[in-house]
């Protein structure tokens, strides 16, 4: 009997885990790039099965969420704290200070 070698193995998207187990899981960023994968290509088949109408009202939701995130990435992120408008480390201390020392 001809075992596969790792190379033909690999060829035809036959990677396994320990032991054979199933499938290889890669990275979080390889794992990512396969979902978009996916999606795209089901976004694809769907996206040329429908009117063209939608497929404006597709572009126009498309890109007003791009925008959208994009302006929330662009967004600075202010300090924890309170925001009652004044400046960082002005505000009073979000603990009770005891003194231990005492006054005798």
């Amino acid at each position: 009997m001809d075992e596969p070698d790792e190379e033909t193995d690999a060829r035809a998207g036959g990677d396994t885990g320990p032991a054979g187990e199933g499938p290889e899981i890669g990275s979080l960023v390889e794992e990512a790039l396969k979902l978009v994968g996916a999606l795209q290509g089901w976004v694809t088949d769907l996206a040329r099965s429908v009117n063209p109408e939608v497929k404006e009202h597709l572009a126009d939701a498309a890109s007003s969420l791009v925008s959208a995130v994009a302006a929330a990435l662009a967004t600075p992120v202010s300090p924890a704290g309170p925001s009652s408008g004044t400046p960082p480390g002005t505000e009073d201390p979000p603990v009770e200070r005891i003194d231990l020392e005492g006054e005798e």
